[in-house]
């Protein structure tokens, strides 16, 4: 390791250890400066995607309505409701039964 010696001679500091001692790279300064603008280049392509997305959904023309319907909520009818409460009621009482005439199999949480 080089060190530098003052005018007395009598202590010594060695070099900044920020210096490329194998000589890997021959100019470490244009490496840096590569990373730092390909790092910018991505940055401002993630901002360009972020808000060319952003757009697209206020517009509604990502995630917006499907088969080009615009309501995205839909009227229940009658029909459907009916069936819901059925599957209710039929769950309901497969519960209550349940509770009155336990299963002999063992539960294995308990």
């Amino acid at each position: 390791m080089k060190t530098y010696s003052t005018k007395n001679g009598e202590s010594s500091v060695p070099e900044s250890s920020d210096k490329d001692p194998k000589k890997s790279v021959s100019r470490p300064d244009l490496v840096w400066r590569l990373m730092l603008k390909a790092f910018a280049a991505a940055c401002i392509l993630a901002a360009a995607l972020s808000f060319y997305l952003y757009m697209e959904i206020k517009r509604e023309n990502i995630f917006g309505a499907v088969n080009g319907e615009k309501d995205s909520l839909s009227t229940a009818s009658r029909e459907k409701l009916e069936q819901a409460l059925e599957i209710l009621r039929a769950q309901d009482a497969a519960g209550k039964a349940l509770e009155k005439n336990p299963p002999a199999v063992a539960d294995p949480s308990r």
